[in-house]
């Protein structure tokens, strides 16, 4: 089974690069330009993991993620953040809001599959633990 990538991104070109590279490499990737809309495909597609990014029109990211986060649906759902703000005080505040991980833009390739692929492996093994 394919695992399932929602990628919430405002700029049409970074979101369409992310997305053309999860699909090479195997993802089912889904992707919206908003806040708003990345909660409506959350419901709708159920991803294995979801990143987005923070400055967006509308609903940001961290407002997002609070609202995603208290829905007991989404819960083991790894939240990965991709944003510009890269000060110490941007990643605390995305982190304390339950985000599992935070990369600061530009990022490589290799950095952000290492951090897709560690969220997928930490929440297969909580899984496996759970089951067993």
């Amino acid at each position: 089974m394919n695992k399932k990538i929602l990628v919430i991104e405002d700029d049409a070109s970074i979101r369409e690069s992310i997305t053309e590279l999860l699909h090479l490499e195997g993802f089912e990737v889904h992707s919206s330009a908003d806040g708003s809309e990345g909660l409506k495909q959350i419901e709708k597609w159920q991803p294995n993991l979801i990143i987005s990014d923070i400055r967006m029109p509308g609903m940001n990211g961290l407002e997002m993620l609070e609202l995603y986060a208290r829905n007991k649906d989404h819960a083991g759902i790894p939240f990965l953040f991709l944003s510009a703000l890269a000060g110490k005080a941007d990643v605390r505040a995305g982190m304390n809001l339950g985000a599992d991980d935070y990369l600061t833009k530009p990022f490589t390739r290799t950095e952000l599959l290492a951090a897709i692929r560690s969220q997928l492996a930490k929440k297969q093994k909580s899984e496996l633990s759970v089951q067993g």
